[in-house]
């Protein structure tokens, strides 16, 4: 999904792979994430960092 041609598709990936990560004790959405900001797509990758964003906020959250 994240190489979906529109750019509400590539959205709507990193945002249920935030979904993913909020409901499982594994790092693969994580990881997916990581590996997609490898992507040579502007847009993929400002979604892909809006995503570990979020993960990242709601990390910061729940250690202090």
């Amino acid at each position: 999904m994240l190489k979906h041609s529109t750019s509400y598709g590539k959205q709507a990936a990193s945002e249920a792979l935030v979904k993913m990560a909020d409901q499982t004790v594994t790092n693969e959405p994580t990881d997916i994430l990581i590996r997609a900001l490898q992507d040579p797509e502007a847009d993929v990758t400002f979604y892909v960092y809006k995503a570990l964003e979020k993960l990242s906020d709601k990390a910061a959250i729940e250690i202090t």
